[in-house]
């Protein structure tokens, strides 16, 4: 460094003691005999040298020469510079970017705009030239548009991922605006791995577009003024030019979709999760993967103390996962409480998921947009975490024709490979199909019904299982592995959930899979038998102040706690 001074954005005071730095956000204080000699010479006009010259009979040269090497090594000082310092100089400095620097990057790296559908580009690009970039139409490409999932985005992503050219997409118009993601080929997710995504959390709309036979999305962007267009178009211009001048420092690339609500002004980031298994810019290997055996680990079990056995802390746990929940780019869409007057003694929460399931059915289509999942524990985290799971597993069962394991073929193709959907999993009498259309006619659920008897000639989907008892691949009927299946019109039975279970790794998932169907077969054979077994010590559990506490809180309001072994 030549002629050191401190950067712009900083304000410099000095009193007899020490030199202050403050900034917007944080503030430095350089204490010591040393700094207030010194911080007053940092202001670009001397070299080195001449600084230590000045100096020289007051500090030691070495503590000279020591003090401004920390200080550049801290981030505080930058080259001294003819030019007049400006406001954009310390804005770029405040992000750690060199003015001289920021402009060449902005010179070198034009920005070109393209509009789809209604969308109107001329506010950001008034907004862009206001912050300093440049145009041409070879430059980084901004798509404007009034709805992220334009039928057109397809194309433009493909050519944007062929050519490994990062672009931007923003939407300008609507109460809430959305700014990037910042898709950068290799490092990010597609446009296409958003818009899985995005079609997920829009059921409703599928379900129009698919009664009226459009592709187009609905315009629901409606509702907007000049003043949020021209908020939207002055923060998308911003975070473009960060991008321009930060490359992959910049927030869009670490944080995805940017959105900002312009009733509550409430911002929020939500993460673009990049799919393996995306047809645009996945690895085409997931989609050919081969079914390979399961190999369980040994795993640490570091917490017991409530809602199984598991590998992660609930914290640790919820925090992990904590970029699933969003209502665009999440798999979970919300996360809340629903049990507010127990603190301390019940927690429960409540995940909403996308349980996208096509249906050509309003009623079906009801009940999907009503899909929840639960979670329960003593403490609020270990709520958070299993509601989350939940939701996860809930997700990663629905049918989506991608990756999905199968064969095609009959059961009697299989040759004793196959699991007798009748025989070896459903386990329903012969009398119960006999008499199954009468018995149905009256259920008000489809939990209550009785399937149609199996066919054991019919062509129909496969996945591959493993065995862990005879350590060999089994094949079970794809249908009652996923939700949405196509051939679960043949109603040979129902998806079934029991078993399913999310964890923090594969061992533990499987272990509390086991434990459900463990749980579930045992109340079954002590309820529908209506067994006598015996009561269970509460204080055995070593839980003993809880367990006073939630006795004393079911007697509260009329209630007795008893626990039975039904082992």
């Amino acid at each position: 460094m030549i002629k050191p001074k401190f950067k712009d954005h900083y304000q410099v005071d000095i009193t007899g003691e020490a030199a202050f730095l403050l900034a917007e956000d944080n503030y430095h204080i350089l204490s010591g005999r040393i700094y207030p000699k010194l911080a007053p010479l940092l202001n670009g006009q001397h070299s080195v040298p001449a600084i230590v010259g000045q100096l020289a009979g007051q500090l030691p040269p070495g503590q000279v020469y020591a003090a401004i090497k920390m200080l550049d090594a801290a981030g505080h000082l930058t080259e001294g510079s003819e030019r007049e310092a400006s406001a954009a100089d310390s804005y770029w400095q405040a992000l750690g970017a060199a003015p001289d620097e920021a402009e060449k990057q902005l010179a070198d790296r034009p920005v070109s705009l393209h509009t789809l559908g209604s969308a109107d580009s001329a506010p950001l690009a008034a907004a862009l030239a206001a912050g300093g970039a440049t145009f041409t139409e070879e430059g980084f490409p901004i798509v404007v548009t009034d709805d992220y999932l334009q039928p057109e985005l397809a194309e433009l992503n493909a050519r944007f991922v062929a050519a490994n050219q990062p672009w931007m997409l923003v939407k300008l118009v609507g109460r809430v605006f959305w700014i990037g993601p910042i898709f950068e080929p290799g490092v990010t997710g597609c446009w296409e791995c958003l818009a899985d995504r995005l079609r997920s959390s829009r059921q409703v709309e599928r379900f129009v577009q698919n009664k009226t036979g459009s592709d187009k999305p609905l315009p629901t962007s409606r509702p907007y003024l000049a003043t949020t267009v021209a908020m939207a178009a002055n923060l998308a211009a911003n975070e473009a030019l960060k991008w321009l001048v930060q490359g992959q420092n910049t927030e869009p690339r670490q944080h995805g979709l940017l959105t900002f609500d312009t009733q509550s002004a409430e911002m929020t980031r939500h993460a673009l999760t990049r799919r393996p298994q995306c047809p645009a810019c996945g690895d085409p290997a997931a989609r050919q993967r081969e079914f390979v055996p399961i190999t369980l680990q040994s795993q640490p079990k570091r917490f017991s103390g409530d809602g199984g056995h598991r590998t992660r802390f609930p914290a640790e746990t919820v925090a992990a996962n904590q970029h699933h929940i969003s209502p665009i780019t999440g798999v979970i869409t919300s996360l809340y409480n629903i049990i507010e007057d127990v603190s301390d003694i019940a927690y429960s929460f409540t995940a909403g998921h996308n349980f996208a399931m096509m249906a050509n059915d309003v009623n079906i289509l009801r009940q999907n947009l009503r899909g929840r999942s639960g979670g329960k524990g003593m403490s609020a985290e270990q709520a958070r975490a299993s509601a989350i799971g939940e939701a996860i597993e809930r997700y990663s069962a629905v049918f989506r024709n991608e990756d999905e394991l199968r064969v095609r073929a009959s059961y009697q193709d299989l040759g004793g490979q196959g699991l007798h959907l009748q025989n070896e999993i459903l386990f329903f009498s012969e009398k119960q199909y006999a008499n199954r259309l009468p018995w149905n006619r009256q259920q008000k659920t489809l939990y209550h019904m009785v399937p149609n008897p199996f066919d054991e000639k019919i062509t129909l989907d496969w996945s591959p299982i493993w065995s862990l008892t005879s350590q060999e691949k089994r094949y079970i009927p794809t249908s009652y592995c996923y939700y949405g299946h196509p051939e679960l019109h043949h109603h040979f039975s129902g998806a079934d959930s029991n078993g399913s279970a999310a964890g923090n790794s594969l061992e533990e998932a499987i272990f509390q899979g086991f434990l459900e169907v463990v749980e579930r077969d045992a109340i079954a054979l002590w309820w529908y038998n209506r067994l006598d077994r015996p009561g269970v010590d509460l204080t055995s559990f070593g839980i003993t102040p809880y367990v006073r506490k939630l006795t004393e809180f079911y007697g509260s309001i009329g209630r007795e706690l008893w626990v039975i072994d039904i082992t």
